[in-house]
C-alpha cells in the first residue's frame, strides 16, 4: 500500500467533520478524533504515578494494571516498589514549554547515576547531566480556522495538554532524573511533504524522543525510526512494522492481537455456536494490509469455523470510504447466502455507511466486532445505524465504553493523569478526547522505558521498556505486558462491550481484562 493510499485511508476515519462530499480535507479531519483516541497483568505491574503541580512545562508518572481490573491498593503498593519512583524524587524548577534547552545536545555520558537514574551512553542525542529534550508533533490541519470548525484541540490547547504534563512530570524529578524539555512542531497530517519536512526538522534538532498525539500515527511514522530516533504514537500499529522499526517505534496498541482477540474471544463465548443461532459468518475487509486479513481468517479457521461458514466480501483498499456499490453488493450477496453474524478488517469507518444500507434493505446481522476504533465513532458523524448494530458485540483491548458503564469508575492509571490535568485547571479524561488520556500514557512509555533501561540510550529504550513489564495505562487505554521479546507496543488483553439501545452506546458487559490469545 503506497503511503498516499495509507494516508487518505487513514485520513477518513474519525467521528468529527463532514461527509465525503467535503473531501480529503474533511476526510483528515475525521481521523483525528479516533486515533487520538485508540490502545497486564499484576505480575511484575509498575506505578509510575507522581503529584501534578502548577506551571506549564514538566511532567509525572503513571500508575499500574491487573488483568481484571485494577485497585488503589495494588497501585500503591507497586509504586513502593517500583525502581526510580518519580514519586520519591525531588524535582527541579520548571523548564521552558519549547525550544531546545541549554545543555540538551549529544551526551558525553556524564548525568545522574542510582535507582531510576541510568548513565547516559556516549553519543546520546537529546540528553545531559541535567535535561531531556524532546519534540512533540503537535497536529495542525490548515490553520486555526480550520481546527475550529471540525473540533479538533487548536494547536495552542494541544500543547497545553503536554506543557501540564512535562511540569507536573518535572515537579516530581523529571524523566531518569533530569527535567523534561519539549520542542514544539506543528504538523499538518492531510500534507505529506509537510510531514516530512517537519520530520526532517525536528530530527536535525536532535531531541532524545518524539511524542506524536497523531499526525503520525497511521501515515509515516516510520520517518523517526528511519533516523534512529524513537518515537512514542498515539494510535496502533501492526507487529510488522513494530519489528520494522524496532528499536524506535513504540505505539500504545497493536492490529494484530486486537483482529486474533476478536475471533478467538467470540469463539469462547459461544458466538459460533449453531445453538444460539449462528449459520454464517460474513466478513468484510479492506485488502490495505492483507498481512491482517490472513491473520484473522487463520483465526477464525483456528475459532473452528470451515470456508463453507465463511463469506468474505473485498472493498478493496478506496482512498476514502468503500464505494457504495460495493456496500449494496456485499449486503446482497450475504442476505442471499443467509449470513447470521457479521465482522471486519480495517472497516469501521465505513460501518456508517454499511449499516445504514443494511437497514434500509433489512438486513440485521448480529455484529461482532473488533474495536478498531468503532467505540470512538459511534457519537459522532461517522456513527453506524442505532437501529440496525443494536446489540453488537465488540472486543476492545482498551477502556472504551467504561465511561458510559454504571458501576465502573476511572482507575488509578486513569486518576493519575486526571490529577495532573486537575493540578492545571484542565479537565479529566472522561470528559475530552482520548488524546488527554493517550497524551500521559506516551509518557509513561518513555519514562518507563528510560528509568529501567541499562544505560540511557535511543537503542535501550525498549529494552528498559520490556523491564518495567507493564504500565498502568489512563483511559482509553488498557492494561499492557511489555515484557516479551521486542515488545513495544500495548494491546496485550481484551474484554467485551456491547452497544445498547436504551442509551444509543456502548457498555462494557465483561470487566474482566483477558489475556491475548497465543
Amino acid at each position: 500500500m503506497r503511503p498516499s493510499q495509507e494516508f487518505r485511508f487513514w485520513a477518513r476515519r474519525a467521528p468529527a467533520g463532514e461527509r465525503v462530499a467535503a473531501g480529503i480535507a474533511t476526510l483528515v479531519v475525521l481521523t483525528l478524533v479516533v486515533w487520538l483516541v485508540i490502545p497486564g497483568s499484576e505480575k511484575g505491574t509498575t506505578s509510575l504515578a507522581a503529584s501534578g503541580g502548577g506551571g506549564a512545562t514538566d511532567t509525572a508518572g503513571g500508575p499500574s494494571d491487573t488483568a481484571g481490573g485494577t485497585t488503589a491498593a495494588g497501585a500503591q503498593g507497586a509504586a513502593s516498589a517500583a525502581t526510580g519512583s518519580a514519586a520519591g524524587r525531588a524535582g527541579g524548577p520548571s523548564g521552558a514549554s519549547s525550544g531546545q534547552g541549554a545543555g540538551a545536545g549529544t551526551s558525553s555520558g556524564s548525568g545522574p547515576v542510582g535507582p531510576g537514574c541510568p548513565p547516559v551512553a556516549a553519543g546520546t542525542k537529546g540528553v545531559s547531566a541535567s535535561q531531556i529534550k524532546i519534540a512533540v508533533m503537535l497536529v495542525d490541519i490548515a490553520g486555526p480556522a480550520a481546527d475550529s470548525t471540525f473540533g479538533i484541540a487548536p494547536p495552542a490547547q494541544q500543547k497545553a495538554d503536554y506543557d501540564a504534563l512535562i511540569d507536573s512530570f518535572n515537579k516530581a524529578g523529571g524523566i531518569a532524573c533530569r527535567k523534561v524539555v519539549a520542542q514544539y512542531y506543528q504538523v499538518n497530517p492531510a500534507d505529506q511533504n509537510d510531514q516530512q519536512a517537519k520530520c526532517l526538522t525536528a530530527v536535525q534538532a536532535q531531541p532524545f524522543v518524539v511524542v506524536d498525539p497523531g499526525s503520525y500515527s497511521f501515515t509515516s511514522p516510520m520517518c523517526f525510526p528511519q533516523h534512529r530516533v524513537p518515537y512514542f504514537g498515539g494510535f496502533f500499529n501492526t507487529i510488522g512494522q513494530s519489528r520494522d522499526g524496532y528499536p524506535y517505534l513504540f505505539n500504545l496498541g497493536n492490529y494484530d492481537h486486537l483482529y486474533r482477540d476478536t475471533a478467538l474471544g467470540f469463539r469462547d463465548r459461544g458466538a459460533f455456536d449453531p445453538a444460539t443461532g449462528f449459520k454464517k459468518l460474513g466478513l468484510i475487509y479492506r485488502d490495505c494490509h492483507k498481512e491482517l486479513v490472513d491473520q484473522e481468517l487463520a483465526a477464525l479457521h483456528q475459532a473452528g469455523l470451515q470456508d463453507s461458514q465463511i463469506l468474505s466480501y473485498d472493498f478493496g483498499c478506496p482512498s476514502a470510504f468503500a464505494s457504495p456499490s460495493d456496500i449494496q453488493q456485499a449486503i446482497l450477496k450475504f442476505r442471499s447466502a443467509g449470513v447470521t453474524h457479521l465482522t471486519g478488517v480495517y472497516v469501521y469507518g465505513d460501518l456508517a455507511n454499511f449499516t445504514n444500507v443494511a437497514q434500509q434493505q433489512g438486513f440485521k446481522p448480529q455484529y461482532l466486532l473488533a474495536d478498531e476504533g468503532i467505540i470512538a465513532i459511534s457519537y459522532g458523524n461517522l456513527r453506524p445505524n442505532p437501529a440496525n448494530i443494536a446489540n453488537a458485540l465488540a472486543i476492545t483491548s482498551g477502556r472504551y465504553a467504561e465511561e458510559r458503564t454504571p458501576g465502573l469508575t476511572p482507575t488509578p492509571g486513569t486518576a493519575a493523569c486526571d490529577a495532573m490535568y486537575a493540578a492545571h485547571g484542565l479537565p479529566p479524561t472522561y470528559k475530552v478526547d482520548p488524546e488527554a488520556g493517550n497524551a500521559c500514557n506516551e509518557l509513561w512509555m518513555i519514562k518507563a522505558g528510560a528509568e529501567h533501561a541499562p544505560v540511557l540510550s535511543a537503542e535501550t529504550l525498549a529494552v528498559g521498556l520490556q523491564r518495567t513489564k507493564s504500565i498502568d495505562f489512563s483511559y482509553p487505554n488498557g492494561p499492557n505486558d511489555f515484557s516479551g521479546s521486542q515488545v513495544t507496543l500495548g494491546g496485550e488483553f481484551w474484554r467485551v462491550t456491547q452497544y445498547v439501545p436504551d442509551c444509543s452506546c456502548w457498555r462494557v458487559i465483561d470487566p474482566t481484562f483477558h489475556p491475548n490469545h497465543p
